[in-house]
């Protein structure tokens, strides 16, 4: 009796453990052709990202020569990019259709995840300047995804996809670090592959993200199904 109450107590921690996983989510960078000038923090009324769909800034410095700030991502606040900006660059972000531009070295991409979720970036270099991910923070709560080499860490130009994966070893906040000359970004994906396929979680919910997936498209989040792309709200997006 004590052994089938065991196995039943470990069923119930594993479905428990199922449970605690992110819901599969893509988020694509594609977005109107825009560039972005940022403000003064002091001044209010210079938050020129503040008045853009898809992301907003909150200056985090303390004094007037203190440039740090966080970008927001709008659908998820929880997906922020960390740049010190000591040189106080007022172009730091710029979208495309397909993708979006951080255009200086050391942005920290920060992505809230569960234990064992599944974090993938598609990414390339902003131009003929290679660009470097690599895992950032003294105690990292992710580690590379066994299809991931550190060769996959390095694009070398704007042409050079890549698509590299994380996997959480605790919950908390994963921090990605480009360190070399800035990037494009097409997408972040949570226990999804860049186009939809759900991975890092079971049979059961695979089965269930392969009909509805969420997504953002321009800033917005949208729930896509066999029959149709809805709003949050349950409107049919044309």
């Amino acid at each position: 009796m004590k052994k089938i109450f065991t196995l039943i107590a470990t069923a119930l921690m594993a479905v428990s453990v199922n449970a605690q996983k992110t819901e599969p989510v893509v988020y694509h960078f594609d977005n109107k052709a825009e560039t972005y000038v940022l403000g003064d923090y002091t001044d209010p009324t210079t938050y020129e990202m503040d008045k853009v769909s898809g992301f907003s800034v909150n200056y985090t410095g303390t004094s007037a020569n203190d440039h740090k700030m966080q970008i927001k991502l709008a659908a998820n606040e929880g997906i922020f990019f960390e740049y010190g900006n000591k040189e106080n660059k007022k172009n730091v972000l710029k979208t495309a259709p397909d993708y979006a531009v951080f255009d200086s070295k050391n942005f920290v991409i920060n992505v809230p995840l569960q234990t064992e979720d599944v974090l993938t970036i598609k990414f390339s270099a902003k131009g003929s300047t290679a660009s470097t991910m690599g895992i950032h923070g003294e105690t990292p709560c992710i580690k590379l995804d066994e299809s991931t080499s550190e060769d996959d860490l390095k694009s070398t130009a704007k042409d050079d996809y890549k698509v590299i994966k994380f996997v959480a070893t605790k919950g908390g906040t994963a921090k990605v670090k480009e360190t070399t000359g800035g990037f494009r970004l097409y997408a972040i994906a949570i226990n999804s592959d860049i186009d939809g396929t759900t991975t890092g979680i079971s049979e059961v919910a695979a089965a269930k993200s392969a009909k509805v997936r969420k997504a953002v498209v321009n800033g917005r989040l949208v729930i896509e199904t066999a029959n149709g792309t809805f709003s949050a709200t349950g409107a049919r997006v044309k």
